[in-house]
């Protein structure tokens, strides 16, 4: 009896595989295409927004899947990881045979502190990456900066990162820059926030390089 009713369920069974499986991958397929199509839409919102706030309208999971397309279109082959204790990592991605671990924050009021940063460069030491990203949508603590000074740690903040993106179709930006042309990253000492170099056009420094505040003339900080 056993052997009739496996028989029978055999018969019955393979035929409807044979048409199921091939649907199933036709399912599967026309939901990648979807989320494939709306990264894209989410990333051209973004390049065609002149304001960097536009990163804080999207919930967790969108700004990871646009910074992940971010990578992706620098050449950068992008894995998602599930959540659960990985360490705080949301992306890894890999070029050239370099694997460099990623986390996204998209913290809308918070500034993301240096106890992040330490616990990402935890990490890349004990997997051997050969580096991290910290991309955030809004802005970083001043320890964060100084901390990632002399680590394998790329800092991104909202307003960066809002610039990378819409300048990238005019030239591509690489990661993670050379160590022989990679800046010394400078804090501003008035806001805190990512600072630029700058020539004095007027009074006793005028033709004097110096640090200037991005959010000029917002902030007006400054350093030598």
């Amino acid at each position: 009896m056993t052997a009739y009713m496996a028989q029978f369920m055999g018969t019955l069974v393979l035929p409807l595989l044979q048409f199921a499986l091939p649907a199933l991958l036709v399912i599967a397929s026309i939901v990648s295409l979807i989320k494939s199509l709306s990264n894209q839409q989410r990333y051209e919102r973004v390049t065609q927004s002149s304001e960097p706030a536009v990163l804080k309208t999207f919930d967790w999971e969108h700004f990871e899947q646009l910074v992940g397309e971010f990578f992706s279109r620098e050449g950068y082959h992008v894995k998602s990881t599930p959540a659960g204790p990985d360490g705080g990592i949301d992306l890894r991605i890999e070029r050239n045979g370099q694997l460099y671990l990623v986390q996204c924050k998209q913290w809308k009021y918070r500034k993301v502190p240096v106890s992040v940063v330490r616990e990402l460069f935890g990490v890349v030491i004990a997997e051997g990456a050969a580096g991290g990203f910290i991309v955030t949508s809004g802005e970083l603590t001043h320890d964060a900066y100084v901390f990632a000074e002399s680590k394998p740690i790329h800092i991104i903040d909202g307003e960066t990162f809002h610039r990378f993106v819409r300048q990238r179709e005019k030239a591509a930006v690489r990661f993670p820059p050379s160590p022989n042309t990679r800046a010394t990253t400078q804090v501003c000492p008035k806001c805190e926030g990512p600072m630029v170099r700058r020539t004095a056009r007027r009074g006793p420094n005028r033709g004097e390089s110096f640090w200037g505040c991005k959010r000029f003339p917002k902030c007006n900080g400054t350093r030598p």
